[in-house]
């Protein structure tokens, strides 16, 4: 979402990714759309469709985690996160980054070229610290081998608890 803010008659634009690796039926999910506005302050889009598999979309790529999660360590540190994809098919892949969010990331990966049995990786490092509160964004990825498709890997960093409470002490000989 390029605003998360508009005034009355502005818009904005709304890229919504759609993620399904189980399920080859019928599919349904919701986004819901909130605002202050008296007459229409909330909206839920409903987005429904029929998966099937098609034989150029049964990639025999795997890739591994499904979703880049940074954790705040002490001190305000966040580490390098990796992912990594996997060849099991007989043909080579091409890998190319399409998009990430280049203010806040340095994205790289270790090769373009996907070999059959082989893995490379995809390195994710912060550029700078990241925002306090809660962080979604993504990577997208072409990947080519005869067709071509995109590969769409969320990354998130939830906002830091306020407080936390000290551990309850129990004294089990009452």
């Amino acid at each position: 979402m390029k605003k998360t803010e508009l005034a009355i008659g502005d818009s904005t634009e709304l890229e919504i990714s759609y993620t399904n690796r189980v399920a080859l039926n019928r599919e349904t999910k919701y986004v819901e759309v909130s605002s202050n506005d008296t007459t229409s302050g909330y909206n839920r889009l409903e987005i429904t469709a029929d998966v099937k598999p098609k034989p150029d979309t049964l990639l025999l790529l795997k890739y591994s985690p499904y979703t880049i999660e940074f954790i705040e360590e002490k001190g305000g540190a966040i580490k390098e996160k990796k992912v990594e994809f996997k060849n099991s098919g007989k043909e080579e892949y091409k890998l190319q980054i399409i998009d990430y969010p280049k203010e806040l990331f340095e994205v790289k990966l270790s090769q373009e070229i996907l070999k059959p049995g082989k893995v490379i990786e995809l390195k994710v490092k912060p550029l700078k610290k990241l925002p306090p509160d809660t962080l979604k964004k993504s990577i997208t990825l072409k990947v080519k081998s005869g067709k071509e498709i995109r590969i769409t890997i969320p990354i998130k960093k939830d906002k830091p608890p306020e407080h936390t409470l000290p551990p309850i002490k129990w004294d089990w000989r009452r």
